[in-house]
């Protein structure tokens, strides 16, 4: 009988499974099992997850056809309801790994907290030699769900990994099938469940910003579609100040993906028009939600409004200069 169920998609990680699972497997916490989602990997990555299977009876591997991270993930959680008793999961990206205390410290400060979920500090590392730090103790406490989820609330931090959660939470919780940035899009409907989360501050997960991912690789709208879903979902407007926040986020990203587009060469011209139309889009509609969350200006928002219409602003602050040096003039005159 397993305590927690680590659900690990994987799709073409060959170089990096090893330092994953490697990190998986010397957990101070043992009383676990993996679903290892191989995801129609082209590389060794499938034979590497069978391999790991034959080392340690706790491993699992499903092999399917590439269906995306999204479908893997759900497979997996699928399968720890149907198959085993765990009463927590958690999420794991195959190219990231977690320190050695990662499981323990989650479920203790969990259990002794009395929540449903815990959550840690993460750190963004190039190679597993820039992450060595003292976790021989770890400071927990509770929290609101909004703090972790905002960070305290610098930003939206949507991902479902560095955390653990009581599983019963995702019963009626899946990931959108064949969607990219699925955590953004629901990683909310699971923390907001709760009145109040655990904490540990300790920088247990460690997030490897792999350039090769394909969320980094290919050009995608479905950062866009992520960020359109939360400024639409009724837990995320039902607090205003989460609603304010996320609006924000979405207009700043979308602006800076409108930029980054024109900026991509080998994109075909015919997708790049019709991409380039829909951020148009909604970039106006995100900027209009903002405003009306915020109550901000049109000048307030003339950064926004310069990315959507650099010719029309042009026009507006051209006018604005011309106006104020025939005010200047009339003003002057008036004043000999």
């Amino acid at each position: 009988m397993a305590t927690i169920s680590i659900i690990i998609p994987v799709y073409r990680v060959e170089d990096y499974l090893y330092r994953c699972l490697d990190s998986v497997l010397s957990q101070t916490f043992f009383d676990f099992d993996v679903i290892l989602i191989d995801d129609g990997s082209p590389d060794d990555s499938g034979s590497i997850c069978d391999r790991y299977a034959e080392q340690d009876k706790r491993i699992v591997v499903i092999h399917q056809k590439n269906k995306g991270q999204a479908t893997a993930r759900n497979v997996g959680l699928k399968w720890s309801f149907d198959n085993s008793d765990s009463k927590w999961i958690t999420f794991v990206d195959s190219d990231d790994w977690i320190d050695k205390h990662y499981l323990e410290y989650l479920y203790l400060t969990a259990v002794n907290l009395n929540t449903n979920i815990s959550a840690c500090s993460f750190v963004r590392a190039k190679t597993i030699d820039d992450t060595v730090y003292d976790n021989s103790t770890f400071f927990p406490k509770l929290v609101d769900p909004f703090y972790v989820y905002t960070l305290g609330g610098a930003r939206i931090e949507g991902s479902v990994w560095a955390k653990l959660y009581k599983k019963d939470l995702w019963k009626d919780v899946s990931f959108p099938d064949g969607r990219k940035w699925e955590d953004l899009s629901t990683l909310h409907k699971v923390l907001f469940k709760e009145e109040k989360v655990a904490w540990v501050s300790n920088r247990l997960y460690y997030y490897y910003d792999n350039p090769e991912s394909t969320v980094n690789k290919k050009w995608n709208l479905d950062y866009i579609w992520a960020w359109d879903v939360l400024m639409n979902d009724p837990i995320i407007v039902r607090s205003s100040e989460l609603y304010e926040l996320v609006c924000k986020r979405g207009v700043t990203n979308t602006a800076a993906s409108l930029e980054y587009l024109k900026e991509i060469k080998d994109i075909d011209k015919t997708v790049r028009k019709k991409d380039i139309s829909y951020l148009r889009q909604k970039l106006h509609e995100f900027i209009q939600k903002y405003r009306k969350a915020t109550g901000s200006s049109f000048l307030d928002c003339s950064y926004y409004y310069e990315t959507l219409y650099p010719r029309l602003m042009w026009c507006v602050w051209t006018g604005v200069g011309i106006s104020r040096r025939i005010v200047s003039v009339f003003i002057g005159k008036n004043n000999k």
